[in-house]
């Protein structure tokens, strides 16, 4: 409403401020409308609240402005698939140790983890998956001294997953000793 009813001015209004160019506004009547997807993962959403500037213009000689800051909740919703943070790990081919692994998933507490891991493929036979605690993945065959693709399927709490393949190296030692002879 313009309180300054006197003036015979009308008002038009406009976006001052939409960091992700989600939203509309009718100049004609300020109705705000979302023009393309919203994601609280953005860069652009904090603490899951996006925050646009909306103005309100009035068109008398001596034009005056108004600003309206509207803070929109974004919910999570499970739309991430959790990814493993290792590329290469290392191993002994004879008493290997478990080596532990570690995830990101995007989505917020609820929607992520704890994770539930499984060995893909051909992998299988030579690796497995630990979850006590944590997960860690295990050398369980002895191998020789080479790299190899793991592949690995990860849940999250939703059972949204991804497939990832880790580089196991494998090395001629022994125990929590990895080190690799070239």
């Amino acid at each position: 409403m313009d309180p300054d009813t006197a003036r015979m001015q009308t008002v038009w209004y406009q976006v001052g401020s939409d960091p992700a160019g989600w939203l509309n506004v009718s100049k004609d009547t300020g109705l705000i409308r979302v023009k393309s997807p919203m994601d609280r993962e953005s860069p652009f959403v904090r603490d899951g609240n996006y925050e646009a500037l909306i103005l309100a213009i009035g068109n008398d000689a001596c034009p005056v402005t108004g600003t309206g800051t509207l803070i929109i909740h974004l919910e999570d919703v499970n739309d991430n698939a959790p990814t493993i943070d290792q590329r290469e790990i290392t191993f002994c081919s004879e008493d290997p140790q478990p080596v532990q692994l570690s995830f990101t998933d995007r989505d917020g507490p609820g929607n992520a983890g704890p994770f539930r891991v499984e060995v893909r493929g051909c992998s299988r036979n030579d690796w497995t998956v630990e979850t006590t605690p944590g997960v860690h993945l295990t050398l369980k065959s002895k191998l020789e001294q080479d790299e190899y693709p793991i592949v690995l399927r990860v849940y999250d709490t939703g059972d949204k997953f991804q497939d990832s393949v880790v580089l196991g190296k494998v090395c001629d030692c022994k125990g929590r000793d990895v080190t690799c002879q070239t």
